[in-house]
């Protein structure tokens, strides 16, 4: 869950820290490994260990998704 959580706030501080976006990828790469492997192996803490999959996740869903909206924006912009 810890690292489900930093992911999220790289993400977050990423917006407004140029290239401290980058950090929250193998962040929350991780944080969805740990996760996985902590449910797999039965632990106590199933919530923590799906909450921080989950933000994992939803960290690499949300760089997807504004890696495509900056894409839309500079290919929309005029140039000339």
């Amino acid at each position: 869950m810890i690292t489900g959580i930093a992911a999220a706030a790289f993400m977050f501080l990423g917006l407004f820290i140029p290239y401290i976006i980058l950090a929250s990828i193998p962040i929350a790469i991780i944080a969805m490994k740990t996760g996985g492997a902590a449910l797999r192996k039965g632990t106590k803490n199933i919530g923590k260990a799906k909450t921080g999959k989950g933000l994992g996740l939803g960290v690499l869903i949300a760089f997807g998704v504004l890696i495509i909206a900056a894409a839309i924006i500079l290919s929309s912009y005029d140039w000339l």
